[in-house]
């Protein structure tokens, strides 16, 4: 197998439209690009005294007009930076790596052409990233896993569902984690362990109604 699979850019790309507080975008389809849109999310965030980090599994339905590469734009809020991303391809998980941008390009290229598992992750503004997968199996949803750290906004962590997550999912499971005393949102009874307070959420179907 070919040694690296993910390929993170941190070149900028210029003159992209400005996407909104945070989304995910579709880049409009060509030749080679398909559609995303979220279907299901799984997440998990872990609060501490002055950040918090955040881990998101996406799952993106199918689309029948997908080709041999997606191709979609993905806007953080300002309280986040990213710190990591992988996506799995048939049952392999497969993590990004870090490289020039111009590298990046020609080691995706190199292996799209070769049909290998490539995925291309560039930073084209703040917080905008453009993601590039190919091939992608129009048989089975695409997992992307997304890892972030978060800032307080007006003395509270918030994770960004209501900027993310703008339609109903099928389903969705959130794991939140904080020191004990902290206050949630949530509405739950959390249970401490291990010298944190643990609160869980599921729900089938969800709509992102606050953070």
């Amino acid at each position: 197998m070919v040694g690296f699979r993910i390929a993170l850019s941190l070149g900028l790309w210029i003159g992209l439209t400005v996407l909104a507080a945070g989304q995910f975008l579709v880049v409009p389809k060509g030749e080679r690009a398909g559609s995303v849109s979220p279907k299901a999310v799984k997440a998990e965030m872990h609060a501490y005294g002055a950040y918090a980090t955040a881990r998101l599994e996406v799952t993106f339905t199918t689309d029948p007009d997908w080709s041999d590469e997606v191709d979609f734009m993905m806007r953080l809020p300002d309280n986040s930076e990213a710190t990591g991303f992988a996506y799995w391809f048939g049952d392999e998980y497969v993590v990004a790596k870090t490289v020039e941008k111009e590298r990046a390009a020609q080691i995706y290229q190199f292996i799209t052409e070769r049909r290998r598992d490539p995925a291309l992750v560039e930073l084209v503004g703040r917080r905008q990233f453009r993601v590039r997968i190919a091939p992608v199996d129009r048989s089975k949803d695409l997992r992307v896993e997304i890892k972030l750290v978060l800032k307080r906004t007006k003395g509270a962590f918030a994770l960004p569902l209501t900027a993310l997550f703008k339609n109903r999912l099928e389903s969705a499971d959130f794991t939140l984690t904080t020191p004990e005393g902290w206050r949630e949102n949530w509405g739950r009874e959390g249970k401490f362990e291990g010298g944190r307070r643990i609160y869980r959420f599921e729900s089938k179907p969800w709509t992102a109604k606050s953070d």
